[in-house]
């Protein structure tokens, strides 16, 4: 039998050389040389990161994340890649700024000057510091700490029911006049979405009532931090 002609052997020779690249290509990992591999848990790793995702440790070196978590190095990312609603603690700024005229002031607690501001949907807690400054003129001429109708002008602010210290000022009759301010902070949980929180300025007069004037004025400015 003739022999098999020499360009025969050599194509055979070829294909089992493909044939055992294609089955070696098959066997090896995709990721030999990437830098890169599986962890088995449905993860990767590179192949510098020296910590462990099970035991919570990010290491120092590397990156490496599954289903559950991440640990890499300096997180860079663009304005706006995280929404409010994707934090577990946004925070929502706010300010309150009321101004009041023309009241009187008796000696009994009386708002002054207030308003209502709304607890903003999924927020159950309020951050807030407030601050309020009332002016008051004292027409009166006999009575008082004096008997010549000096007074004390007192304020406080009140948030949510909540109260803040009570500060006041004296003042001298026929026509003295004073400010008292007093400030406020307190954090407010257990809030409703949608419910309202009356913010206001209290003031009462210690020896006679201050008759209304024109004049009186009082204004409260209030910095809200709304919380989830």
């Amino acid at each position: 039998m003739p022999s098999t002609p020499e360009p025969f052997r050599t194509l055979s020779a070829e294909i089992r050389k493909v044939r055992e690249d294609v089955r070696a290509a098959r066997n090896a990992s995709p990721f030999f040389g990437t830098g890169i591999h599986p962890t088995g848990n449905g993860g990767m790793e590179s192949d510098a990161f020296d910590g462990n995702l099970d035991t919570d440790d990010a290491g120092t070196t590397g990156w490496a994340f599954n289903d559950q978590k991440v640990a890499v190095g300096e997180l860079i990312l663009r304005p706006g890649s995280i929404g409010n609603d994707s934090l577990t603690n946004p925070v929502i700024p706010g300010v309150h700024k009321v101004n009041s005229s023309g009241f009187a002031v008796t000696l009994s607690w009386t708002e002054v000057v207030g308003g209502n501001v709304t607890v903003p949907a999924g927020c159950t807690q309020l951050l807030a510091t407030s601050s309020v400054w009332v002016y008051a003129i004292n027409p009166n001429t006999t009575g008082g700490s004096n008997g010549t109708g000096g007074d004390t002008l007192w304020c406080y602010v009140d948030i949510g029911g909540s109260s803040g210290e009570v500060y006041g000022l004296g003042l001298s009759g026929n026509s003295g006049y004073t400010t008292a301010t007093s400030g406020f902070s307190l954090l407010k949980t257990g809030l409703t979405p949608g419910s309202t929180i009356r913010i206001k300025g209290m003031a009462a007069s210690a020896y006679a009532s201050l008759g209304s004037d024109a004049f009186n004025t009082a204004t409260i400015s209030t910095t809200l931090i709304w919380l989830r």
